[in-house]
């Protein structure tokens, strides 16, 4: 499949699929954004100067004379976001869109209860490719990317094929070797649209809060929720199709079967 094809291939399986998959990012997303805003909203600083930083749909805020029994709280949060909700989205979506290849519409229940399952598998290699990355980066940067565009597909690996930890990153080594460009500009390419959708959806929330500060905690993480409930299911459907992608070049594994399924029926 062309750039173009993979990715009109996430947005069909999104436009078939929409309520499962935001469902499933809105039963994960939507109680931590909100203990995050009421953290925010009783850390006794509202009206004073902040800023906030969108990564992925996440709404992260920064303030200065923040307590430290908040500023504590809001680290925690942001290490749960990543050790925990990252890692079993990633996982949830992954098995769902294999799911649908193979035909089946599991409902979100199956997708999240399939996600718990892997959930300490999936955060393993998670750490594991964030530790990679990092040191890559730590040396001269330039290793750091590399590491991160030759494990894009390690949980989608994991998931559809049942290997774990350094198997799952050794799987993942392989299937995007001579592919790396590839591999980076699509997820590039997703990236830009999730950014767009993102600031679509939280630039009226950003007006809202800039009328009226004293309430900006609540529509800063309300914009932000909306926003990682509407992308994050289409930037791991991408991922996924990466790796389907990946298989059929290199081992001849039938996604064009996906496609003319998914075409049709989204026709």
């Amino acid at each position: 499949m062309g750039v173009g094809e993979l990715i009109d291939m996430a947005f069909k399986i999104y436009q078939r699929n929409w309520k499962t998959l935001m469902l499933v990012v809105a039963v994960v997303e939507v109680p931590l954004q909100l203990l995050q805003a009421v953290v925010a909203s009783t850390s006794g600083v509202s009206e004073r100067p902040f800023q906030t930083t969108t990564i992925n749909g996440h709404v992260f805020v920064s303030q200065p004379g923040l307590s430290s029994a908040a500023l504590t709280t809001s680290i925690v949060l942001a290490l749960v976001q990543f050790f925990f909700v990252a890692p079993l989205l990633a996982g949830a979506m992954a098995w769902v869109t294999y799911q649908l290849y193979a035909g089946k519409k599991p409902t979100a229940a199956e997708v999240l209860r399939f996600g718990l399952s892997r959930l300490l598998s999936i955060l393993l290699v998670s750490v594991l490719v964030g530790l990679a990355v990092f040191g890559g980066l730590l040396l001269l940067i330039v290793p750091g990317i590399i590491f991160a565009i030759r494990f894009t597909v390690a949980v989608p690996a994991l998931v559809v094929e049942d290997v774990r930890g350094r198997e799952a990153m050794r799987r993942s080594w392989r299937l995007v070797k001579d592919y790396s460009g590839r591999v980076f500009g699509i997820s590039l390419l997703a990236a830009l649209i999730a950014g767009i959708v993102t600031g679509i959806f939280t630039a009226p929330f950003a007006i809202t809060t800039i009328n009226s500060p004293g309430g900006f905690h609540f529509w800063t993480f309300f914009g932000g929720t909306v926003a990682a409930i509407v992308t994050r299911p289409f930037t791991a459907l991408v991922t996924t199709l990466i790796y389907f992608d990946l298989r059929v070049r290199k081992e001849g594994f039938d996604l064009a079967v996906m496609a003319q399924r998914m075409g049709a029926t989204a026709r």
